[in-house]
């Protein structure tokens, strides 16, 4: 897996598996022009990213980076994943980076322990439910919506509105002041207009959450402008690449059943997304790395326009796998991801140089709820297949043809 990587000296460690497109050396930004930071290339560990999914805004992730550790040499990135509430408790004012701080003295520690196979991180800060008070109190207050992905009560803030943006940019200029300079964040996720998980396009299905945003303000057009301006969020970095998750715009809208006021989902729109990715490209050029949140082999149908896109306008792409579940004794999985080696596939046939995958997880009295890419210690009683994570020959397999994928 070592042969091939293309080495810098970050940090005084030998940086292993870092792309950059030849040619793409610079980026044009707000009309000045910045050398921009190689692309990570191969695999990252999508770390703990638990917190999206909590209705408490006190919610700390784990960055020990426990997976890696435990399987040295295996990734070639990780994600750092932090909150707004951790990073700005209390106003616009306030501002800890401590969370961000602390994880990269960890990625410091796990690269000097592993210079030969040493890592970068993709900064992912998540707000939603888990943004500060003080956010959720802007514009008129929180709203309270269900999660999609347990149904699990929250509250958000009213993330279409102008003055929570302008909170959100605030903080992205303090981050880059601190971050853009240093050379282990190789990217940052855009989390702009998010309040489901990290992703920007997530919307609630139900027509509580639905009713709820409307009676709040909420328009498509407003959340449309919202992903479109999001865009210029990440100005203030102006040599970090910035990985802008993307999937079918979802329209919502309300209509009257038995005199009562009714959410309804959809449709998708393919347009509107599509006018996003162009303007993306257009205004960061080599920054701009276009990600899907759903790889699977085959291609998700719900994504497949969203695919057809990415191939025409080419890297850099990076993907992250749908949920791996646990294996069945069928030879399935209770997540969506089964095929492992065609999922990688078809990541680096879809213009792919980097996948963040799953790392797997001991819950439930020791019962792994992602078989991920790591193998993990479970209780005697679960199946050893349960916990067994990913072959180290095939990690290495599919990390040198990612990274031989790099633009």
């Amino acid at each position: 897996m070592r042969d091939g990587f293309r080495r810098v000296l970050c940090s005084g460690v030998a940086m292993a598996g870092l792309m950059v497109a030849p040619g793409l050396a610079q980026a044009a930004s707000s009309g000045q022009v910045a050398a921009i930071k190689p692309y990570l290339a191969g695999l990252i560990s999508m770390g703990d990213d638990h917190c999206v999914a909590q209705a408490s805004n006190a919610c700390q992730p784990d960055n020990s980076m426990s997976d890696a550790f435990g399987e040295p040499g295996m990734m070639q990135g990780y994600v750092i994943n932090v909150t707004w509430a951790q990073l700005q408790p209390t106003n616009s004012a306030s501002f800890n980076p401590a969370p961000i701080d602390q994880a990269l003295s960890t990625l410091e520690k796990y690269n000097a322990e592993y210079p030969a196979t040493p890592m970068r991180a993709l900064l992912r800060v998540a707000a939603g439910s888990v943004a500060p008070t003080w956010v959720k109190e802007l514009a008129g207050g929180p709203v309270s919506i269900h999660l999609r992905s347990n149904g699990t009560l929250v509250t958000v803030g009213r993330f279409w509105t102008g003055t929570y943006q302008t909170a959100w940019r605030t903080l992205q200029g303090m981050l880059a002041a601190r971050y853009d300079a240093n050379p282990l964040i190789a990217e940052v996720s855009n989390t702009s207009c998010s309040h489901q998980s990290a992703e920007p396009y997530v919307n609630p299905p139900d027509s509580t959450s639905i009713v709820n945003l409307f009676a709040a303000g909420y328009s498509n057009q407003a959340d449309q402008a919202c992903l479109t301006g999001s865009i210029h969020d990440y100005d203030a970095w102006t040599t970090t690449p910035i990985d802008f998750d993307t999937t079918r715009f979802e329209n919502l809208s309300e209509t009257t059943q038995n005199g009562q006021l009714k959410g309804v989902y959809g449709p998708t729109s393919m347009p509107i997304t599509r006018s996003i990715m162009q303007q993306f490209r257009a205004a960061l050029g080599p920054r701009a790395i276009l990600s899907n949140h759903t790889l699977n082999d085959p291609v998700p149908q719900g994504d497949k326009q969203v695919y057809q896109e990415i191939q025409q306008m080419g890297k850099p792409v990076e993907y992250q796998t749908a949920a791996p579940g646990v294996p069945l004794s069928t030879g399935g999985a209770t997540g969506k991801l089964v095929n492992w080696a065609g999922m990688v596939s078809v990541g680096i046939q879809n213009q792919g140089s980097a996948i963040e995958v799953w790392p797997s997880k001991v819950t439930r009295a020791g019962k792994p709820i992602q078989d991920g890419w790591n193998k993990i210690n479970c209780a005697a009683n679960i199946a050893a297949n349960e916990c067994a994570g990913q072959s180290q020959s095939n990690l290495e397999s599919w990390a040198k043809s990612l990274i031989a994928a790099a633009p």
